[in-house]
């Protein structure tokens, strides 16, 4: 596995691997199922949330296996505490 560090510009691929992530993850788990977990897509993993987090100081890094991309995650220091956000 390895890290790839994520600029702004690719909000909109984090955000579409964001949602994809969430479907395989929750429409199965919520009582809504694939509606609601697009309702949480379109509320908290928009191309424009993430903007924001990277405008927030969040730093944003691909998980790679090789030459596929599994995933990513994001942080920040805020003080003295550093702050996870995605995984």
């Amino acid at each position: 596995m390895t890290l790839l560090k994520a600029e702004r510009k690719d909000a909109a691929e984090i955000s579409a691997m964001s949602c994809k992530m969430m479907h395989e993850t929750y429409d199965g788990l919520l009582p809504g199922g694939a509606e609601e977990t697009e309702y949480y897509c379109g509320r908290f993993a928009t191309r424009e949330a993430y903007e924001a987090m990277f405008d927030d100081h969040y730093v944003f890094w691909y998980i790679r296996d090789g030459d596929e991309t599994v995933g990513f995650c994001a942080a920040r220091v805020e003080g003295t505490m550093f702050q996870i956000n995605k995984m």
